[in-house]
């Protein structure tokens, strides 16, 4: 393969005028690209959906936590229309891990009615949550992973 490799890279080189050790360079930088690329896009992948996330739809701070092995994700930093703070609203209800995703028939909704429950659904791709929950009807939200100066402000805000 090496070769095979290096015989069409010297071909390449000799007809577009350039010499094989500019051609083998371009080559290599080519590959450690490449390889970054997936280094990168597997240290997101390997970051999965603990810390600190915001709600695109309403802009509101989510803390995606574990315990004992199941998924829980609290709006914090809620406000009635009067400005006074409203009480964190759980969403996940401990959702367990199903390959890829996190599943379970708690889920709640903060704008439905408190005593209604979804079959809800959570994956992670890189830097965006999607959480999806059916109970007849589906509806589904993205997520965006914040940023860690923005997490440790919010974190920062919760416990004062």
């Amino acid at each position: 393969m090496y070769m095979k490799k290096m015989f069409f890279v010297t071909a390449l080189a000799l007809s577009l005028g350039v010499t094989a050790a500019n051609a083998q360079e371009q080559s290599t930088k080519t590959d450690n690209l490449a390889e970054e690329i997936t280094n990168e896009a597997t240290l997101a992948k390997a970051a999965g959906p603990e810390g600190m996330w915001v709600r695109r739809k309403k802009g509101q701070d989510v803390r995606v936590s574990f315990k004992d092995g199941a998924m829980y994700c609290t709006i914090i930093n809620r406000t009635k229309k009067s400005g006074k703070p409203k009480k964190d609203f759980e969403m996940c209800h401990g959702m367990m891990a199903e390959g890829d995703a996190w599943k379970g028939k708690k889920m709640k909704h903060p704008e439905m009615p408190k005593f209604m429950t979804f079959k809800g659904t959570v994956t992670v791709e890189g830097d965006v949550l999607k959480i999806k929950g059916c109970a007849g009807i589906c509806d589904s939200e993205k997520w965006d992973r914040a940023k860690p100066a923005e997490s440790a402000k919010i974190e920062e805000m919760k416990s004062e």
